[in-house]
């Protein structure tokens, strides 16, 4: 004798409703917490291989491994020591675990380091990892303090940067916010040789900008970082900030697997090489 199957209730559908909205909402976030893996993971490769390709060139390096204190050690061995001014503060909060310390910001403090760094007359490539929810415009976190001068950070979330000599170029360097409070790779080369200054993020290429004129960095301007002298106060963190007196065209990389297996970068089935020219 066939039994009619038995209608469910309101009850009962609310209860599957409710168990699948969970199951979506438990794979919706598993899957982003895959995906800011994977970008850590290809924003690190990035980092390692500008500092392969870089190194030779490079100027100063704060790490803030020290954890305490006034000073940030230069890592390069150039002896280009920071100097803490208005109490930024230490934290344990990092973009990755081989990194024990970052420093944070808010409320006017820096870091003053040695002037010019060598960066007046060459082309140069600023390196940093920044964790933010700021959208303050022009929120330079890097900079000198001449009439001749250099600005790198974020504006309304954004990368940006300015170069000044007598006039000076200011401009955003791509659309793709970085004020979400994750943890973020920047960089910013500037080229000589025709005129362009290119931004990264995460280590994939956010913009490209060209340039009218020349630029000097005059030799007595000191190398700021945290809130520095113009526009907004920098409110966040900064670790592993790289100066290097060379621009990135032909550094490349390899974009590690995530752990499912797949590419870091637009889901790619296999590591991907890449080459910026």
């Amino acid at each position: 004798m066939h039994t009619p199957r038995r209608a469910f209730t309101l009850v009962e559908l609310l209860v599957v409703i409710s168990i699948i909205g969970l199951l979506s909402t438990i794979a919706i976030v598993s899957m982003s917490g895959s995906r800011d893996k994977a970008r850590i993971a290809s924003a690190i490769s990035f980092e390692r291989s500008l500092h392969d390709s870089l190194g030779s060139s490079l100027v100063a390096q704060y790490d803030f491994e020290e954890g305490s204190g006034s000073s940030a050690g230069d890592f390069s061995g150039n002896g280009n020591t920071g100097t803490l001014v208005g109490s930024p503060y230490w934290s344990t909060d990092t973009p990755y675990a081989g990194s024990k310390y970052s420093l944070g910001f808010g409320g006017g403090n820096y870091v003053d380091t040695a002037r010019g760094l060598g960066l007046g007359s060459t082309n140069f490539t600023i390196s940093a990892w920044i964790k933010t929810t700021s959208a303050a415009g022009q929120m330079y976190f890097a900079a000198t303090n001449s009439s001749d001068w250099f600005r790198f950070g974020v504006s309304v979330g954004n990368v940006a940067f300015l170069l000044g000599n007598g006039s000076f170029t200011e401009s955003d360097c791509g659309t793709r916010p970085v004020n979400d409070g994750k943890w973020h790779h920047l960089a910013g080369s500037f080229s000589r040789t025709d005129l362009t200054v290119t931004c990264y993020i995460d280590g994939q290429q956010s913009g490209k900008v060209a340039l009218g004129g020349s630029y000097v960095i005059g030799s007595t301007s000191i190398v700021r970082f945290g809130s520095t002298y113009c526009c907004s106060t920098f409110v966040g963190q900064l670790d592993n900030i790289r100066f290097y007196t060379q621009d990135t065209k032909g550094v490349s990389y390899t974009v590690p697997l995530n752990e499912s297996g797949v590419a870091a970068v637009a889901d790619r089935p296999r590591p991907v090489l890449i080459k910026y020219e």
